[in-house]
């Protein structure tokens, strides 16, 4: 699994690509842990709404772990 992950975006979100599929609008944050000796891990948290069928794959890949967004988020009316 080839990570890419590009923060030099200005006031945007960074691009995320697993494998050279963007993630844009499906993934809200991501963490990378790479402990010594264990292999890394990426933790996705979804964006609510989210078409999971983009990232099928990395459901069942071991290295990742999906967090759902827990409910709607609120926006307020002007």
């Amino acid at each position: 699994m080839k990570v890419t992950i590009d923060e030099a975006r200005v006031g945007k979100q960074p691009i995320l690509k697993i494998d050279g599929i963007e993630l844009a609008n499906i993934v809200n944050g991501y963490t990378l842990h790479h402990d010594a000796g264990q292999p890394a891990t990426l933790e996705l948290r979804i964006a609510f709404g989210a078409d999971l069928s983009e990232i099928e794959a990395l459901v069942e890949n071991p290295n990742v772990k999906i967090i759902m967004p827990e409910e709607e988020p609120h926006v307020e009316s002007t």
